[in-house]
This record gives structure tokens, sequence and C-alpha cells, in this order.
């Protein structure tokens, strides 16, 4: 399954780089600058936080909506006004449930996400910008934990080291530049069963996906 999702992201890559390639070809503008006087490549940082929903299959549970930090570094590689931005965060991600037969869990991982953004500058001026954006990301834990309360089924025993080592998925968003500052507001499908292995109310094909809000600032430092 990994290696699908890595198949993904190549391809993506790849078709982008060709497009840039070309709008970069076509341009007669100065080496280092774009139409508006703007670097063609930017590096900065990001701090922010996550809004997280876990979805789920099991029917007539209550979730309860989980905050955690993100930050971390980006580059932008500016193409007249489409852009490419990768991005190394640090990210929590979890949730919090409670289920009809009085059951509960509590679920946090912490990870290390690769994004990838294709965006698109709607309105570009010297000073501020407003954008879309989209792209896949994927992601590496580097902690995971997980409490589960199943009075009815006490068998059910949650390792949290067999929880997912990581995830994957796909996400859209908005920004605007304003002089070195940014502003982002992202919402991220995940795709990858966060349990694993294991297997909660008895049913095997409950699945725990992650699906965030992800609001952050950022700054380019050049």
């Amino acid at each position: 399954m990994i290696k699908k999702y890595i198949s993904f992201l190549g391809i993506i890559l790849v078709l982008t780089l060709s497009v840039l390639a070309q709008e970069q070809n076509q341009s007669t503008d100065k080496p280092q600058k774009n139409k508006f006087n703007a670097r063609l490549i930017n590096f900065g940082i990001k701090v922010g936080f996550n809004i997280n929903r876990l979805d789920t299959r099991i029917p007539n549970y209550l979730n309860e909506t989980y905050v955690g930090f993100n930050g971390g570094l980006f580059a932008r590689f500016n193409f007249q006004r489409i852009y490419l931005q990768p991005e190394v965060l640090f990210s929590m991600i979890g949730g919090n449930g409670f289920f009809e037969n009085g059951g509960s869990y509590d679920l946090h991982i912490h990870e290390i996400e690769f994004p990838v953004a294709i965006g698109y500058k709607v309105l570009d001026f010297k000073i501020i910008n407003f954008r879309l954006n989209f792209g896949p990301f994927a992601a590496v834990s580097v902690y995971r934990d997980i409490k589960v309360t199943d009075p009815f089924h006490p068998e059910n025993y949650f390792m949290s080291d067999k929880l997912s080592k990581w995830n994957a998925g796909i996400f859209v968003g908005i920004g605007a530049d304003i002089w070195r500052f940014n502003v982002n507001a992202r919402y991220k499908f995940g795709f990858v069963n966060l349990l694993g292995d294991n297997v909660m109310v008895q049913d095997p094909g409950a699945a725990f996906k992650n699906g965030h809000f992800e609001i952050s600032v950022g700054f380019k430092i050049f």
C-alpha cells in the first residue's frame, strides 16, 4: 500500500515539474525575479494548529475534536502565477470518541509530514497575493498512543506500537501573502487506517482515518 502512495506522489511531482519547466521556458523575465519583482525561490518557517476529526464506519459514536500543534519549514518555487511548495512539518493529530456501549478511545499521534503544495496565485501583486493550492502528503509517526475503554469487550487489547507508523492523503487549501508573512488554511483528507491491525468493538473494518483543518502563519526568511 505504501508503494502505491509513493508512486502516486512521484507521478504528481513529475507532471507538475514538467508544467513548471514549460512555463519557465516561455518566460522572458529576469533570471532571479518574476514579473512582480518577486524571488523565484523563497524559504521560510510556519507554525499553527490542527483541528482534528477521526472518521470511522462504526455506527453510533460521538466524536470530539482534538486540537494539536503544527510547524516546520517550507520552500517555494515561483513560476509566474503557479508555484510549487514542498514542506517538512511536525504535526499532532488524533481524536477522542465515545461509543453507544459506553466505551471510549483517546488517540494521539505525532508525525513528521511531507506535503507538496501545487498552487495558483489568483491575485498577484508586488507585496500581496491570494492563492489556491492542493497536493499530496505523506507522513511518518514519531509518537503513537491510544487508550481504549470497552466495558462489553474487555478482551479488546490496543497496543500503541501496533498503530500505523505512517499516514498519507491529499489536501486542498487557500492562502495569502502580505510582504514576507503568509496565512494558510487547508483541509487534509487522510487515506490510512491509523489503528493498524487493532480491532475496535469487535469490528475489523472499523478504520479510523484522520481529517483535519490546518491553520498556520508563515514567514519568508528570504
